[in-house]
């Protein structure tokens, strides 16, 4: 298994360094080169430094109180947007989640080769962030990224096991629900709550 993948956490103590200019290009440059339907590419991120206060308050505002809590210390805070519709044949994009969820893994696994950490949350107000960062009606929020440096010290009671199906209840052959015929033993690791 990929070291990084078996290291990928979503932590909740952020390290206040600030993350250099030449990861943040490299971290969306990662998200780039993710594949998408018809190479439509419909991604589109916002992004705030914590030194730069009024946009960082801006993003942070549209999170729920308890991810404020935490989220507040990190260095960076993103929100990836997505295009709903086509713009080669003008006409719906089914695939427009899937795309940005694949730009954002891009980037999560970047992140984690450069010992950067992302957290990636739901718990934000959609509507409100169409509003607060002028996003075009085209356009839908689909996540927000809490990124930078680990501050967790490892330690017995900060260690959690990261417990996850057998790969027999996902995973099937010939029709839904029949097992497919492979190990399927239950990973687990020491790492985050996610």
């Amino acid at each position: 298994m990929n070291k990084i993948i078996l290291e990928r956490k979503s932590i909740k103590k952020y390290s206040q360094i600030a993350v250099e200019d030449e990861k943040i290009h490299l971290l969306f440059k990662a998200a780039s080169l993710a594949p998408s339907s018809y190479n439509e590419q419909p991604w589109s991120f916002i992004m705030a430094r914590s030194n730069d206060l009024q946009n960082f308050n801006n993003l942070l505002s549209l999170m729920s109180e308890k991810n404020k809590e935490w989220a507040k210390d990190a260095p960076l805070i993103v929100l990836a947007a997505a295009k709903r519709n086509l713009t080669i044949i003008d006409k719906p994009n089914k695939y427009y989640f899937y795309d940005v969820s694949s730009a954002v893994a891009n980037l999560t696994y970047q992140a984690l080769s450069m010992d950067l950490y992302v957290h990636q949350i739901g718990g934000f107000d959609v509507h409100r962030a169409k509003t607060a960062l002028n996003i075009p009606d085209e356009y839908e929020p689909v996540v927000m990224l809490v990124i930078g440096y680990n501050a967790e010290q490892v330690t017995k009671t900060n260690i959690h096991s990261r417990i996850r199906k057998p790969i027999s209840d996902f995973v099937f052959e010939k029709k839904f629900g029949n097992p497919a015929k492979i190990n399927n033993e239950v990973l687990l690791i020491s790492s985050g709550d996610k």
